[in-house]
């Protein structure tokens, strides 16, 4: 795993937090977050994408429990930054699900 993994227990909410480093920028304001899971760098479908709160320079992504109810394994995430045509992928590693002892089902 990367220096940025993340792993959580499905059906449980996670939230994560990115601090955004961009030449040139000193604000996320006006700029859209996006934190985007899927199952291989190289696929076209996402597992999910949700949308981060920005406060500065930092993004916070909210991941409801229903949506971590997906297949225990290893993902891949991204998250992207994004104002008109500006995008800038700032982040991506492994998106680790494990199984919970309680929520098996």
């Amino acid at each position: 795993m990367g220096a940025y993994a993340i792993e959580t227990f499905r059906k449980t909410r996670k939230i994560v937090t990115c601090t955004v480093t961009i030449t040139g920028i000193s604000t996320l304001d006006g700029y859209t977050t996006t934190f985007t899971v899927k199952k291989h760098v190289d696929e076209s479908e996402n597992v999910f994408e949700v949308n981060g709160s920005n406060v500065g320079l930092v993004a916070t992504f909210t991941i409801p429990a229903a949506t971590n109810d997906i297949a225990a394994r290893t993902y891949v995430y991204e998250v992207n930054v994004t104002k008109g045509a500006e995008n800038y992928v700032v982040r991506q590693d492994e998106y680790v699900i494990q199984k919970s002892v309680k929520n098996q089902g």
